[in-house]
């Protein structure tokens, strides 16, 4: 059974690494491409992810100086909100916090901009 689904992840990982090397090709039009790749989400932590983006070998075949280094990011690595890493931890839950940290950001704008307003009359 496990083998079964190795080879129907394998399956869709190759999808993934396909559409990788497209982006980065069209990113990178003449230009080297940057030293890191950020991987983040709970897919970040599909088992062989890391083997295969080796196996593949994707990276030879586009402008890097060298390899780039992989990063995986966890919800902890997004700063900026109260309990930094204490509730918010592992890959799924980058999204989330990020989108609360810009989402508590936002707030602060709109409640300024509503004190400006309110002081000119509005």
């Amino acid at each position: 059974e496990q083998s079964v689904v190795k080879n129907v992840v394998k399956a869709d990982l190759s999808i993934l690494y396909q559409g990788l090397e497209t982006a980065l090709t069209r990113l990178s039009t003449g230009e080297a491409l940057p030293r890191r790749i950020y991987f983040c989400g709970g897919g970040s932590s599909l088992a062989g992810l890391m083997e295969g983006l080796e196996e593949e070998k994707i990276f030879q075949t586009l402008p890097y100086f060298e390899n780039p280094e992989i990063v995986f990011l966890c919800g902890e690595d997004i700063k900026g909100l109260a309990g930094d890493g204490e509730i918010i931890t592992g890959p799924e839950n980058v999204t989330p916090a990020a989108l609360a940290r810009e989402g508590v950001k936002l707030g602060s704008k709109v409640n300024l901009f509503d004190d400006v307003n309110a002081s000119l009359g509005g």
